[in-house]
């Protein structure tokens, strides 16, 4: 009998393997009496590539009413014909709007589209976004769209109007946004004395309050309206007016304060500051200083500080911008000197940059890394910039960069079992960056481990495949 007669073909089907993988094959033959033999030699094929179009993931949720666009969705589970999905790679988002399209990636299920990547990629940031997600598997197979329309609303007329204080010669104004706007950075304010139809604008602030100076003993009106970060302005507000007191021509105001000066200027965690100090004014009615300033010429509210103070530092103050500053002195009737000296200081531009990520872990699995970190604390942060490559201590550039997002994790897919080296750095909202990360690396398995020294029997002769199987394997021994 021939050995080919001898020999014994067993036939095996093996069912649910991922599509576009590598995959090896051994066999070993189990003896009557229990007893193994060798492993044989790996055959090794490579499974076809996935041709069931992907399901789309569901249930887009939308929050575009603050600045930053909120999306989050349900995973897409199926492919188009009902199987389950099993080699998913990750989502693609596109942002369509009139000035052009932009396309992220996530493996997420939730997004967020900052005011700032907004602003940057179109010139002008878009109130209104059309967006589309797609389901995408390692196959690079794209699902039929989730659609959704992103509208930021206009700002809206406030209700109310402004809230008047006047004393003598000053009108200090506050004003409160419509209940619904979040998203606004600026209230402008318009004046009209009694008898004129005409209204002037005086001013604007970010924080809602301004301070106006008119004739004593005159009637004027006021009236607001607001302005969103995408530069939409509301209508007016109603309109308020108030009529200001008078005082004795014979009061006798305090002396002027005098030595106004200008000992720093500094930017600290992206916010300026400007430190003033003063020599002390001598009368013993004083009740308080003001400061009043202007940035770039737009007037801001008066600052009230004790009668024993000499210093005072202005914060909170916006980098690259000019601050034109005098003093003045109340007395306890509420008589006021005439100003200071004016001094004038421009604050910084900030440069600072975000912080270094910490935390970098890369956690090696099948065909793939999971790479993820510690976000940063900082207000000023945009963007995060993962770079990658298989070999150590390579430099950061485009060519290796792998992903940039908002998110703290990414799944890097590879080529077999593949060792990766991965650096991390912060892009803040000024365009400033941190220093990389220190480099980590993490290793990939094969969706098989050939043995090093395979063993010779039994032998492993053909392998037939199919969409999602392996048909057939025949073993003979």
């Amino acid at each position: 009998m021939s050995d080919d007669e001898n020999n014994k073909v067993i036939q095996k089907t093996i069912r649910e393997l991922p599509p576009n993988q590598r995959v090896a094959i051994r066999a070993r033959a189990i003896s009557k009496l229990g007893v193994y033999s060798d492993w044989s030699d790996a055959l090794e094929v490579t499974t076809p590539g996935d041709s069931s179009i992907p399901g789309p993931p569901e249930d887009l949720e939308i929050d575009f009413d603050t600045p930053d666009l909120v999306l989050a969705w349900d995973d897409a589970t199926e492919n188009v014909d009902g199987t389950r999905i099993q080699d998913f790679s990750h989502y693609e988002i596109q942002f369509h709007t009139l000035e052009g399209s932009q396309t992220v990636e996530t493996v997420n299920t939730e997004y967020v589209y900052p005011f700032r990547r907004n602003e940057r990629h179109f010139g002008e940031a878009q109130p209104d976004i059309d967006i589309e997600i797609r389901t995408v598997d390692v196959s690079g197979n794209l699902s039929g769209p989730l659609t959704g329309t992103a509208n930021n609303p206009e700002p809206s007329t406030p209700e109310d109007p402004p809230d008047l204080n006047a004393a003598f010669s000053i009108v200090n104004i506050s004003a409160r946004a419509h209940p619904d706007d979040d998203d606004i950075v600026q209230y402008h304010f318009e004046w009209r004395p009694s008898g004129s139809s005409t209204w002037q604008l005086i001013g604007s602030s970010d924080g809602g309050t301004l301070s106006h100076e008119v004739d004593e003993g005159s009637e004027n009106y006021y009236r607001f309206y607001v302005e969103d970060a995408f530069g939409r302005e509301s209508d007016p507000s109603p309109e308020e007016s108030v009529t200001t007191s008078t005082v004795d021509v014979d009061a006798n105001p305090p002396d002027n304060p005098e030595d106004l000066q200008i000992v720093d200027v500094g930017i600290d965690d992206g916010e300026a500051y400007i430190d003033l100090e003063w020599s002390p004014n001598q009368e013993e009615d004083l009740a308080r200083y003001e400061v009043q300033y202007t940035a770039d010429a737009i007037l801001q509210p008066i600052i009230s500080l004790a009668p024993g103070k000499t210093d005072y530092t202005l914060e909170n103050l916006d980098p690259g911008v000019s601050y034109d500053i005098v003093l003045y002195a109340v007395n306890e009737s509420g008589v006021r000197s005439g100003p200071s000296n004016a001094e004038s200081a421009t604050t910084p531009e900030d440069d600072t940059p975000p912080p270094t990520p910490e935390g970098l872990e890369a956690q090696g699995g099948i065909e793939s890394i999971f790479v993820s970190w510690e976000g940063v604390a900082t207000s000023g942060l945009d963007y995060y910039e993962l770079h990658g490559s298989t070999q150590s201590s390579f430099f950061p550039d485009d060519d290796n960069l792998l992903y940039s997002g908002t998110n703290t994790s990414f799944v890097h897919f590879t080529d077999g079992a593949e060792t990766w080296y991965f650096r991390l750095r912060a892009v803040g909202t000024n365009e400033e960056t941190s220093d990389y990360t220190d480099e980590k690396s993490g290793t990939s398995k094969a969706s098989f481990d050939v043995p090093d020294e395979p063993p010779d029997t039994p032998e492993v002769v053909s392998i037939g495949t199919g969409q999602d199987t392996i048909d057939q394997v025949e073993t003979v021994y």
